[in-house]
């Protein structure tokens, strides 16, 4: 039985479900290696500004070890002590890494030739380039990504942008596997079995009359918070909106200090949500927003499909390209672009057929993107990589 070793950051709450439908898998043997503990033990998170440990369990079902317990901010410089000793201990045939901006991924990389392994890649690859990296990064990458990348056997894309990228950079179809990004489905379906939607929105204080808006992450300037809140106050229909921002960061009293002069008790900041609290408010929940300057994808946009919201969706956002079909799903408007997202925002508020049809599209086509269809993909990336 071949052995594969995926090697990642930390227990990651998206991943965890791939990891245990792989380790069910009887013609491979899978086991995951951490760098970190992030997310089991409680750390800092400097976007959400606070310490935090996920609530649901992300070790059990599948083979892994602790490589390091290095903290989240010193991942990327992360390396495997003693590696040659480590690979002749795991006597690894493939090993899977994520991306390339960490060391111990470049390591692996590196070592594959001497080692015999095969080598899959899968990244959270973009065309576009985040506008916050440096000017000289943007000349510099191409030429460093077609070198780095001659020796990953095959690319494991997580979608449209992802493979878009591979193939500017040279990368043939038959050295990529489209593997799904995802989420993980199982918990939602557990959540949306037990959510009662009018109870929900009771306790938050929202009537059958208002649209509840949704917007879930860290609130720092990367996912423009403000932006939202300024497509709010431009909102015709502002008196028959609730807005409710998950989650904690620097922009929180930014866009409080927006909007609770406009919408009063119908502005919800609950701050940080673990996990297993998050389905009371996707179920109560009408529209969701992911108004990014950048997102190599936006996971949060799969999780709202999932629940049957339609998605409001920058175009910075890389998830758009697979996820939102325009005018079925949801809608995509323009980066920083405040009016554009108040319109989208007036139609589907002032059209609740539409509303429920584009609710019903969104869970309908979020069926091709659950934890089993990426691991049958990845398990394929595995197999190909090992026939080369």
């Amino acid at each position: 039985m071949k052995r594969i070793g995926i090697f990642t950051t930390h227990p990651i709450q998206y991943q965890a479900p791939v990891w245990r439908i792989l380790a069910r898998e009887k013609s491979v043997a899978t086991k995951v290696y951490f760098i970190s503990d992030h997310g089991i033990v409680s750390r800092m998170d400097q976007g959400f500004g606070q310490a935090f440990a996920w609530d649901v369990p992300l070790l059990d079902g599948y083979d892994h070890e602790f490589i390091s317990r290095v903290s989240i901010s010193g991942i990327r410089q992360a390396v495997i002590p003693d590696l040659s000793g480590f690979l002749a201990r795991e006597r690894l045939d493939a090993v899977m890494v994520h991306g390339y901006a960490a060391a111990y991924s470049r390591q692996l990389v590196r070592y594959r030739n001497a080692n015999a392994y095969r080598l899959v890649m899968r990244g959270e690859f973009a065309t576009k380039r985040d506008p916050a990296s440096p000017a000289w990064r943007a000349v510099l990458r191409p030429i460093y990504l077609r070198q780095l990348y001659r020796h990953v056997d095959v690319f494991a894309s997580i979608g449209k942008d992802s493979t878009a990228h591979l193939m500017q950079h040279g990368i043939s179809p038959d050295r990529i596997v489209v593997a799904p990004y995802c989420v993980d489905d199982t918990l939602i379906e557990q959540q949306r079995a037990v959510s009662d939607r009018v109870q929900n929105r009771a306790v938050l204080g929202v009537d059958d009359s208002t649209r509840l808006i949704l917007f879930s992450g860290k609130l720092i300037p990367r996912k423009q918070p403000l932006l939202l809140a300024e497509a709010i106050a431009r909102l015709p229909s502002k008196d028959r909106v609730a807005v409710c921002f998950l989650g904690a960061g620097e922009e929180q009293d930014r866009v409080e200090t927006k909007l609770r002069p406009i919408l009063g008790s119908r502005l919800l900041m609950p701050g940080f949500v673990n996990q297993s609290q998050l389905g009371r408010y996707f179920a109560a929940a009408d529209i969701f927003c992911l108004p990014s300057a950048y997102d190599t994808w936006g996971l949060v946009v799969n999780e709202a499909m999932h629940w049957g919201l339609p998605c409001l969706v920058s175009d910075r956002a890389g998830s758009h390209h697979d996820l939102v079909i325009e005018g079925q799903t949801g809608f995509v408007h323009p980066w920083n672009d405040a009016a554009a997202l108040s319109a989208r925002l007036e139609q589907l508020v002032q059209n609740p057929a539409l509303l429920t049809a584009m609710g019903g599209e969104a869970r309908k086509h979020a069926e091709s993107y659950r934890s089993a269809v990426t691991a049958t993909k990845l398990l394929e990336a595995f197999e190909r990589a090992l026939s080369r």
